[in-house]
């Protein structure tokens, strides 16, 4: 019976000691965190066909391994990574992507997928657009034909601008006048008036 006993008290002991040590594995309790990608960016955005895409973002925690980025399905190439051995930066990875122009027109995105040396995986997107076409242009100048001593008036009316047209006449940079009314943003529409000298 003491036998008996003493074989029970000592199975107590045993589950106890195990359950302390991660219930008899042999291990502390696993790590069932997803590593989080957070600050994401991609520029320029939008693209052309030659431009060096730069993806930056960060991750939560330290990855078994470099994390797979790829644009459009085409793989990215690590730059660099900053925070992996100081635990008061964060640990922020930099791609790139020379853009080819062969890639569809239009919307793009940029895939980020890791795991962190448990297994546990998670996934980020950035969208961003490829713009392969050259903007169309209408130009009207005014007066036409023009004499010595004449200011001309140029206007350069487009749906696709980004920035500012550059403007030359006969070799010479046009100047802004005053009033011109450019609209500077990603769907600019509208008109303006350029006068050159």
């Amino acid at each position: 019976m003491r036998s008996q006993c003493g074989t029970f008290l000592a199975g107590l002991v045993c589950c106890a000691i195990g359950l302390l040590s991660g219930c008899g594995d042999g291990g502390g309790p696993s790590d069932t965190t997803l590593p989080d990608f957070t600050d994401l960016t991609v520029s320029p955005d939008p693209a052309k066909a030659g431009d060096t895409l730069t993806v930056t973002f960060t991750v939560s925690e330290k990855l078994g391994n470099d994390p797979t980025v790829r644009v459009n399905g085409n793989d990215a190439t690590f730059v660099s990574v900053e925070g992996i051995d100081d635990p008061m930066v964060p640990i922020t990875y930099t791609y790139s992507y020379l853009v080819q122009g062969t890639e569809p027109e239009g919307y793009a995105q940029v895939d980020i997928w890791g795991a962190d040396p448990a297994g546990n995986e998670n996934t980020a997107a950035i969208p961003l657009s490829f713009d392969f076409t050259a903007p169309t242009l209408d130009v009207w100048v005014s007066p036409d034909p023009a004499k010595a001593g004449d200011t001309l008036t140029i206007e350069v009316h487009s749906a696709d601008l980004s920035a500012n047209p550059s403007v030359t006449v006969a070799g010479n940079v046009a100047s802004f006048g005053t009033g011109h009314e450019f609209q500077l943003c990603r769907s600019w529409k509208g008109h303006g008036w350029i006068r050159a000298r």
